[in-house]
């Protein structure tokens, strides 16, 4: 599986947060979880602003509960908040 990504990602048609985004769920999927949320923060410092899709994607069903998931979802609502005012 991982091959199979990794040559997907050399065609250059994604953008570096999409990569990380999804990078970050096969990541997850494969129960690497540090490896998941480095990506998932590294996608949300790049720009990622969806906080519903972060907290309801499936791929990441297993990182839910843990303190640096929790953070970055924080994080989202706060960057939200501010983008309303």
């Amino acid at each position: 599986m991982r091959a199979r990504f990794t040559s997907g990602l050399a065609l250059g048609c994604c953008t570096a947060t999409a990569i990380a985004y999804n990078t970050a769920c096969m990541y997850s999927l494969l129960g690497e979880e540090d490896q998941a949320l480095d990506l998932i923060e590294k996608a949300v410092r790049n720009g990622y602003g969806h906080k519903e899709w972060l907290e309801n994607d499936p791929d990441f069903t297993s990182l839910r509960d843990h303190p640096h998931f929790q953070a970055l979802i924080q994080r989202l609502s706060v960057a939200s908040t501010k983008s309303t005012l």
